[in-house]
């Protein structure tokens, strides 16, 4: 969990620099991380998303922008889901 909070904003940058038509290697390497990771949480919506932004940057970036943004989106709200579980006492040490 604190890998992933603490690698979730660099992944989200090399998305967006990729999805503003830099090269497209990196934020796809960057979605199936972001996606994997996310998948690994229980965090299935943020999982599905990272990995249409993967398929959108190997196409090209096509609706990556729209993409980026419910990604955002969605990331935040699992950040503060994962953000409150630790404050709770999640996970158990």
């Amino acid at each position: 969990m604190d890998g992933f909070l603490a690698e979730l904003p660099r992944r989200l940058a090399l998305i967006a620099a990729s999805a503003a038509g830099g090269e497209t290697g990196p934020g796809r390497a960057a979605a199936a991380a972001l996606g994997g990771s996310a998948a690994a949480l229980g965090a299935a919506e943020l999982a599905d998303l990272a990995a249409s932004l993967e398929r959108a940057l190997a196409d090209g970036v096509g609706d990556a922008g729209a993409l980026l943004a419910a990604t955002r989106e969605e990331a935040e709200a699992v950040r503060g889901v994962l953000s409150d579980a630790r404050a709770a006492g999640w996970p158990p040490e």
